[in-house]
């Protein structure tokens, strides 16, 4: 049976800061692809890349970032060169995103139910009555008790936990087929930040809507998703289902943020920073970006940049590690 295609498809994305120097290169080649209703995890360190495509996913890089190569497909649809008209009718009814700040997407003179009215009305021709209802519902489906007294009131009277709640109920206002997480819930505490999880992953499942979820947490993704891919200095280096990736995996940086992570602590409990730092954009090393870091670096690494393989296990490496190696610390 033929796979459906897919909701989502980027396809070789170059995203470039300009600069006096020239152009530099700071995501590089991403391959990505979502389909209806999946789960998919984006997970790497800060800085690889993961918030500026969500960014540039709908649009909303700034000069001097721009996408210099590249495709952007939604449900077919190419996004890169749409106009800015064209994108506002994709953002928050096909596309919506949830920030890891929820005053990026909260008007702090505003209240919440003006908020949530108006991000209804926006794509829809529904009285206020009408909106406001589904307002009150949105609140509920994302745990927020006494909802009627929460539209009354203006953010900053909210908690961090019931402000990010209030955003991913915007967020979902009017079904989006896709939603983009990033790192909605690194700034709560884990008990919220549990409850949260829990609500999103029910909530999409419900309505059917793709969801796109950013973290450098992998206990998250292992949890959450279906799908994950692992960013490094720009670049998707292994993706797969969540259990082969995280189970199994292909690339040494996979393995080695697994043995930094809580997910894999050696026989007292301790677990491992990885060696080094991610590199500079302006200043990439050449072959493999990994390879000043890596355990199992030889001369090809240095030499040239490995290209993708596998067919659903991708893992951009020339000697990816095998089901029976376990990273050496």
């Amino acid at each position: 049976m033929t796979p459906p295609p897919p909701l989502l498809e980027v396809r070789d994305l170059q995203i470039a800061l300009g600069t006096p120097a020239g152009p530099v290169v700071l995501v590089d080649g991403l391959e990505l692809t979502v389909q209806a209703g999946q789960i998919v995890g984006l997970v790497g360190e800060s800085g690889c890349g993961k918030s500026l495509t969500a960014m540039a996913l709908l649009g909303l890089h700034q000069a001097p970032l721009q996408i210099s190569a590249g495709s952007i497909l939604l449900n077919g649809r190419e996004l890169v060169g749409a106009s800015e008209a064209q994108l506002r009718r994709v953002r928050g009814k096909e596309v919506a995103m949830i920030f890891q700040d929820p005053g990026q997407a909260l008007n702090p003179v505003l209240t919440i139910e003006t908020q949530m009215v108006e991000a209804i009305e926006a794509h829809r021709r529904i009285s206020r009555k009408a909106a406001r209802a589904l307002a009150l519902e949105a609140l509920v489906q994302v745990g927020i008790a006494a909802p009627a007294e929460r539209l009354r009131a203006y953010p900053h009277q909210l908690s961090g936990g019931m402000r990010q709640r209030v955003a991913i109920a915007i967020a979902l206002l009017n079904a989006p087929q896709l939603v983009i997480a990033d790192e909605p819930t690194t700034a709560l505490d884990v008990t919220i930040q549990a409850q949260i999880l829990h609500q999103v992953q029910t909530l999409c499942r419900t309505a059917n809507s793709a969801l796109l979820w950013i973290t450098h947490d992998l206990s998250v993704v292992a949890a959450l998703a279906d799908q994950v891919c692992v960013m490094y200095a720009g670049r998707v280096v292994e993706s797969g289902p969540v259990g082969a990736v995280l189970g199994a995996p292909r690339h040494p940086y996979t393995a080695a943020l697994l043995a930094a992570s809580g997910a894999a602590r050696d026989a007292e409990g301790h677990w491992h920073d990885i060696p080094g730092t991610p590199p500079d954009a302006a200043q990439r090393p050449s072959g493999c970006a990994f390879h000043p870091r890596c355990a199992y670096v030889r001369p090809q690494c240095r030499e040239a940049a490995p290209a993708a393989n596998g067919g659903i296990h991708v893992v951009r490496c020339f000697y990816p590690l095998g089901q029976e190696q376990a990273y050496d610390r």
